[in-house]
């Protein structure tokens, strides 16, 4: 999972998400919304998405929609990382 999110942060040259943010994320998932169109790194989110803080990352957030979750680099509301379908363990 760092490797994908490696890449991907450094063709878009944004921050990598941390492994503790995607664990916190998988941990809290969040009802699902719903967005229309392809969501891409470099999507802004719409204003009318609400974005979930992660505990211990200030400069990232998440939601998630479509069966996956996609981390929001807060500056901006562009999406920075996608890891795939995350499943919550309770």
């Amino acid at each position: 999972m760092v490797e994908i999110g490696t890449a991907v942060g450094a063709v878009l040259g944004a921050t990598v998400v941390s492994d503790a943010s995607v664990e916190y994320a998988r941990l809290h998932p969040t009802e699902p919304v719903i967005v229309e169109g392809n969501i891409d790194a470099g999507y802004v989110v719409p204003d009318t998405v609400e974005l979930h803080v992660i505990e211990g990352d200030p400069d990232h957030a998440y939601f998630y929609t479509n069966d996956r979750v996609y981390f929001v680099e807060l500056k901006g509301r562009t999406v920075v990382y996608s890891p795939g379908t995350v499943v919550a363990v309770k």
